[in-house]
């Protein structure tokens, strides 16, 4: 089990809103109504309410998705995103002042970035902090989970929609969103008055190589100028690099949004050029909550 009773105190159940808390045995999370969730054995929850422990339709990412975005990560090609998120988030003051404070990655994937920030956190002064990491996908949290098995401090993983967290009303002081469906609603919800949200988005040149080989007419991504709505925009740093993707392109190509939107013929393209040379472009937003 990855938490302690206190650290659960964020939890609320996913179908009646209470208090969510873990047996004595560490064997599952119960409300006081009864409702209970069992602890897989990799050590992820499921807490997403209607949903399914592992028969029936899946959710989110399956596993060639998993196993290639894992491969792809795991190069390191994205660890410089990776660690300006670390740093940005280990300068809010929760840190600085050695506070506890607790994290959400809401569409954490296979847990790639909240890992990573656990592992900063644990080397850091400040090791007494909460970690969550929620997506829809069960094979995507398991993988996460399982990751963390080993590490000093170790997330929570659970399967919840970033739409309905099983989170109670402003217990959250920073939450990750990287690459994932912005819920500016339920995020107002969970953060706390002083919370923030890392939010990470495709900047406007990112993975431009790639595009260029796939369409004869590729386009920027458009970068949005104001914040969500109920956000402002506190800091915006943008991340860019040129990374060698020759030896996985084609795991990165299965984990972009092009891979649903590309024909058979502009496919055959990618997979007839090695992309030696491939621009990153990201944007981190820091978002605070309007007063």
């Amino acid at each position: 089990m990855r938490l302690t009773e206190d650290d659960a105190w964020a939890l609320c159940c996913p179908v009646c809103k209470k208090h969510l808390a873990c047996t004595k045995d560490l064997h599952a999370f119960r409300c006081e109504n009864g409702h209970s969730f069992d602890i897989a054995r990799q050590g992820y929850v499921h807490l997403r309410p209607g949903g399914t422990s592992g028969k029936g339709h899946a959710h989110g990412d399956d596993d060639e998705m998993v196993r290639a975005r894992t491969r792809f990560l795991e190069s390191g090609a994205y660890a410089p995103l990776s660690d300006q998120i670390n740093q940005t988030a280990l300068a809010c003051s929760y840190f600085t002042r050695g506070q506890v404070a607790t994290i959400c990655d809401a569409g954490c994937g296979e847990g790639y970035y909240t890992n990573r920030l656990a592992q900063a956190l644990a080397m850091g002064t400040n090791t007494n902090t909460r970690i969550f990491g929620f997506d829809l996908s069960r094979k995507a949290v398991a993988h996460g989970a399982v990751q963390a098995r080993d590490q000093l401090s170790k997330p929570l993983f659970a399967v919840a929609s970033l739409f309905h967290m099983p989170l109670r009303d402003h217990s959250v002081d920073l939450l990750l969103n990287v690459f994932a469906p912005f819920a500016a609603s339920e995020f107002l919800r969970v953060l706390s008055p002083h919370g923030a949200v890392l939010q990470v988005i495709p900047g406007a040149r990112h993975l431009w190589e790639m595009k260029c080989c796939l369409y004869e007419r590729p386009y920027e991504n458009e970068e949005p100028v104001l914040a969500p709505d109920g956000f402002v925009l506190e800091k915006q740093i943008r991340i860019r690099y040129v990374f060698d993707a020759s030896e996985n392109q084609w795991d990165l190509f299965f984990m972009t949004p092009y891979m649903w939107r590309t024909s058979p013929q502009d496919r055959e393209k990618l997979m007839n050029t090695a992309l030696s040379s491939l621009t990153a472009d990201f944007l981190l937003r820091v978002l605070l909550p309007k007063n």
